[in-house]
């Protein structure tokens, strides 16, 4: 499920009326403590204090990888995912970081066996150590969702955090994921890296966040999720960031032990609890999407954030440091889904059309890579990186046209990605979010 943001929406008749709503008597002191809260918020939430020599050096990751299948049902498909899987933190051993990973499954009849036997299969040798990496099974007895909650036969999904809380004192970094999504090999240093940047220029209140992939079966090429499609590009320290349009949704989630721990004990116990989960529950309980920001800008989300600020996931783009964020998603079958937007439509894009978007809001020298001369990529709107020099945000929409819908000289191709900047006088993104 998409949320639209609202710097998409500034110049839609819809959100004007909102906005002259909002801007009442009652609506401007309402604004006017939502943003001094927030700033008062943020400003005593850190997450700790990062060296940033050793941001980056050997963390202790314990990661929780649920496995939502009865023991032998898929059992094909999936036990070629977690060789994959094992290896890639496999590759995270050799990399310097000490790897614990823990396989949560239902506790079905002779699962137990079963699984033990399967995991002695696999390899997941690390040459740094000498040794396995510390691979455990855990199992969990079946329980139905609460009331509200829907997706899925049981709530196996929320049990990792018994686990993160168990071991809160034990690792520095905290990953869990879907049976069937890997991460780059680079995830780990790609976490710490821009943390500490944001915790140091934004005080914690924006997060790096992760992003889906998938390969096509037909060309053998890479596919960014529609989610990053749409969104706003803009300037923090320095560096270019983009912000996702949607929620960015994800099948996985990396914490640190202090982005657990500021939550109070109260909270933390609440967290356990299945029976506060409303809506799709996999999702809602395992992902960034709990994390996330309520967006929009109409007055009840407004209110919401001033009830319960949460935080803001976005992507560093300079050197396609966004690329690190990838999280790819082995089954590979949402390629061709196709997501409604203003005037048109968007879908999984290249990783390549991709990367010449975000290499057009950068300087030269920042970016890594470039199609701007791509056939099938055309440019409407105001310059991105003229927009962010002038010290503004430009808002990104791309629009995929099918041949026969638009008269574009060049017909040898079936689908053109119209990319559209708009640039923003003023937004939200520096205060409300």
């Amino acid at each position: 499920m998409f949320y639209s943001f609202s710097a998409r929406h500034y110049f839609d008749k819809k959100v004007r009326v909102n906005f002259k709503r909002i801007f009442t008597t009652r609506g401007a002191i309402l604004l006017f403590i939502l943003l001094l809260y927030s700033k008062l918020f943020y400003v005593n939430n850190k997450l700790g204090n990062f060296d940033e020599r050793t941001a980056v050096s050997g963390k202790s990751v314990v990661t929780v990888i649920t496995v939502g299948w009865e023991s032998h049902k898929y059992l094909n498909a999936h036990k070629a995912y977690l060789v994959q899987i094992l290896q890639r933190y496999t590759n995270l051993c050799e990399f310097g970081h000490s790897i614990t990973v823990v396989i949560c499954l239902y506790d079905d009849e002779g699962a137990e066996l079963f699984w033990s036997a399967q995991i002695q299969e696999m390899r997941y040798y690390c040459e740094r150590i000498q040794s396995n990496i510390a691979v455990r099974l855990e199992f969990f007895q079946h329980r139905k969702l609460p009331n509200g909650a829907y997706g899925t036969k049981g709530d196996l999904a929320i049990r990792y955090r018994e686990i993160f809380l168990r071991e809160l004192d034990n690792y520095d970094t905290f990953i869990v994921q879907e049976d069937d999504v890997i991460f780059s090999e680079n995830i780990v240093a790609y976490f710490y890296t821009w943390l500490y940047f944001l915790q140091n220029h934004t005080n914690g209140k924006l997060l790096p966040g992760l992003y889906d992939t998938e390969i096509s079966d037909i060309n053998q090429e890479k596919y960014v999720s529609p989610r990053l499609t749409n969104g706003t590009f803009f300037k923090i320290g320095g560096e270019t960031f983009f912000r996702s349009g949607h929620s960015i949704g994800g099948r996985s989630l990396i914490l640190t032990r202090d982005l657990i721990k500021k939550n109070d004990k109260r909270r933390l116990d609440e967290w356990t609890n299945p029976a506060r989960v409303r809506g799709e529950f996999n999702p809602t309980v395992s992902t960034f999407f709990w994390m996330e920001n309520v967006q929009g800008t109409s007055p009840k989300r407004l209110v919401n954030r001033l009830i319960n600020p949460k935080n803001i996931f976005v992507f560093p783009v300079s050197n396609s440091s966004w690329k690190n964020a990838e999280v790819h998603h082995l089954p590979n079958k949402y390629l061709n889904h196709e997501l409604k937007v203003e005037n048109g439509w968007t879908r999984w894009m290249k990783t390549s059309d991709m990367s010449a978007i975000f290499d057009s809001c950068l300087d030269d020298g920042e970016e890594n890579f470039t199609l701007k001369d791509n056939d099938k990529i055309f440019f409407t709107g105001i310059s991105c990186l003229e927009c962010l020099k002038s010290g503004k945000t430009a808002r990104l929409r791309t629009i995929v046209h099918h041949r026969e819908q638009r008269n574009i000289p060049n017909k040898n191709l079936d689908l053109l990605i119209e990319v559209n900047f708009k640039c923003e006088m003023f937004s939200f993104t520096r205060h409300f979010y």
